[in-house]
């Protein structure tokens, strides 16, 4: 930990501002980008490559898988551009379906199994596109009590889950989507900071498993061939240290349905030491909804390497 550009390099999960990102790439970051998506494209057997030139025509589920795509290849190009900077991983995180591009530049995958497993996620986006049942929200400005007690009163204990305690009052909820609309009604009329639906196709980490829709993405997991990680590699789930492919297949395993506490997650970096942290996400996500006890830390985002 002690040299002077190490520091933790958190991944976010999909939804970033691609288009706004995109006006920031070089032309050889442009290049490399074009050279992911041929990749990709044989991959998923799907025109990546097209929908990044022109995204009017195609189905909404694939306009989803494509975006997830687009994220995810962004945030590999950031991820080696940092390195090209100069700056050195003590430790990899990811949120969500950033532990994919994790384990990419972890060189456990390639990019090609990343590919492979937002295929897996795409199958499970699909089962809300069939019900469009589904949805989660995000909520800031209410405590873990209370959010829990609002489920309790509504009597919604099997209907909406916490996805993700993102701070001490910063929450992630998922589930059914009259439910989590309600609770989302229910939490602006109770005056917090934030309510509002993320509007996307299905309820990840909302602790269910539909095997109809969770089958692909268990059989692409169970398909990869993993390394053991280059760099160490935190659980959002168990906020265990882990590095041997076994370990790494497990938590890929929990991925998409479990529910995540990354401010548990950042709380046991900070107790370890961690003071310095490269936000590896389009928006800057990690770095809005992550909370220090201690002064003095810095978060980096790719304004420090694209600059």
């Amino acid at each position: 930990m002690g040299m002077k550009n190490n520091c933790v390099f958190a991944f976010g999960g999909v939804g970033g501002s691609v288009t706004k990102f995109e006006k920031k790439l070089s032309k050889e970051q442009k290049k490399k980008a074009k050279d992911c998506l041929e990749r990709a494209s044989k991959c998923a057997e799907m025109d990546l490559l097209g929908y990044w030139y022109n995204r009017e025509f195609y189905s909404d589920l694939d306009k989803y898988f494509a975006e997830w795509v687009l994220t995810y290849t962004y945030d590999c190009i950031l991820f080696e551009e940092a390195m090209n900077k100069g700056y050195q991983p003590d430790l990899l995180m990811g949120y969500s379906l950033g532990l994919n591009t994790a384990l990419v530049c972890g060189e456990v995958i390639t990019y090609e199994d990343g590919v492979k497993i937002l295929e897996g996620v795409k199958e499970c986006a699909r089962a809300g596109f069939v019900t469009e049942e589904r949805e989660m929200g995000i909520i800031i400005g209410i405590t873990k009590e209370c959010l829990v007690k609002m489920i309790h009163k509504n009597h919604f204990e099997e209907k909406v889950a916490i996805g993700s305690q993102n701070s001490e009052e910063g929450f992630i909820v998922s589930g059914c989507k009259k439910e989590i609309l309600t609770i989302l009604e229910q939490a602006e009329q109770a005056g917090v900071l934030k309510a509002r639906a993320l509007e996307v196709p299905y309820s990840f980490h909302d602790g269910k498993i539909n095997p109809e829709y969770m089958q692909k993405y268990f059989n692409n997991v169970s398909l990869l061939d993993m390394k053991n990680a280059k760099y160490p590699i935190m659980s959002v789930y168990s906020q265990n240290i882990m590095q041997d492919a076994k370990t790494l297949r497990e938590e890929l395993n929990l991925n998409v349905h479990s529910s995540m506490n990354w401010n548990t997650s950042i709380k046991k970096l900070e107790n370890m030491g961690y003071s310095r942290y490269m936000d590896i996400s389009l928006d800057y996500t990690l770095k809005k909804i992550s909370e220090f006890e201690r002064e003095g830390v810095e978060f980096l985002t790719y304004k420090n390497i694209l600059q």
